[in-house]
């Protein structure tokens, strides 16, 4: 049996805009948080976002991968300021993700 978690991650009867990169989806207060208008669902389902699989056989690193991305990320921004060019922002085919074709355009400039 197979999961495909990358399908559930783009169920369009969950996310609204799915193909998009939205963080603001994951805060209650935005107008992303549930599933879209029109949808059958009033809330999300709690299996909608399943980056580390679920139930019995979960990942056993979620706890550590977790507290590690906390830190890095908290560290990398009291230690660094960031500049994205503006030009770079207005491109529409510019996307967040890994096998992007784009370089990043980011000034990055340690703080004292």
């Amino acid at each position: 049996m197979f999961l495909n978690i990358h399908a559930t991650h783009y169920n369009p009867t969950e996310w609204q805009e799915p193909e998009e990169f939205i963080p603001e989806r994951f805060d209650p207060e935005s107008k992303y948080f549930g599933p879209p208008p029109g949808s059958a669902y009033k809330i999300r389902s709690p299996l909608a976002h399943i980056p580390f699989s679920f139930g019995p056989r979960i990942c056993a690193g979620k706890s550590l991968a977790t507290l590690e991305i906390k830190t890095v990320v908290v560290y990398l921004l009291m230690k660094f300021d960031y500049e994205i060019d503006p030009e770079h922002v207005k491109n529409k085919y510019v996307r967040f993700g890994a096998g992007t074709q784009f370089t990043n355009k980011v000034k990055i400039t340690k703080l004292h």
